[in-house]
């Protein structure tokens, strides 16, 4: 396929870069990598229950968004949660809506890696959900990542395997101020 463009309308498997984990692909399309792009944690889908003492043992999920081993944003905690859907994220002590991390020109080449925990009263990481990744070059669309610990993916109550939703999007640079007008030019004297 072409690297600027081209669009996969079927669902496509792509490795993960770690362990065995896959990532299934939804209208995946190539850009230049070049662009400055958006990271966003959509949800999640069958998360493990964490929780032995509530009346709920969902879990309280929350998402870390790292670059190349560097956190990039983290999500907020969405209590007692199976599926959770995230709306914001903390990027540089700021949280902003939707739920994406901006990635700077010089980190589009990077690793991504997602890692989801269950916050726990006395301590933010908790217990540990699952991780999976994949390398952004040049990538643009919306994913399911699978997540998976020490090899092995978690399934939920109902034996389906716990799932990441996250998007890409290529964001070009904003267009160039137009030009300023040319001023008038004096008639010609007769």
């Amino acid at each position: 396929p072409s690297r600027h463009g081209a669009l996969h309308e079927t669902r496509r498997r792509i490795p993960c870069m770690r362990g065995r984990a896959a990532v299934l692909a939804f209208g995946l399309a190539l850009v230049p990598a070049a662009a400055w792009r958006e990271v966003c944690v959509i949800g999640a889908k069958h998360l493990p229950y964490t929780d032995q003492l509530p009346k709920d043992p969902a879990p309280d999920p929350w998402v870390k968004v790292e670059v190349d081993g560097e956190e990039l944003c983290h999500s907020e905690y969405i209590p007692n949660k199976q599926n959770p859907l995230w709306k914001r994220v903390k990027q540089n002590g700021q949280y902003s809506e939707p739920a994406c991390c901006q990635v700077s020109e010089s980190q589009a080449d990077g690793y991504f890696w997602f890692s989801v925990f269950d916050a726990e009263n006395v301590k933010w990481y908790g217990d540990y959900l699952g991780s999976s990744g994949f390398r952004l070059a040049d990538v643009e669309g919306t994913f399911d990542l699978e997540l998976e610990i020490d090899g092995k993916v978690p399934l939920d109550s109902t034996g389906k395997p716990s799932l990441l939703t996250v998007s890409v999007a290529a964001n070009p640079p904003p267009p160039l101020p137009p030009n300023p007008p040319t001023p008038p030019t004096a008639p010609p004297s007769s």
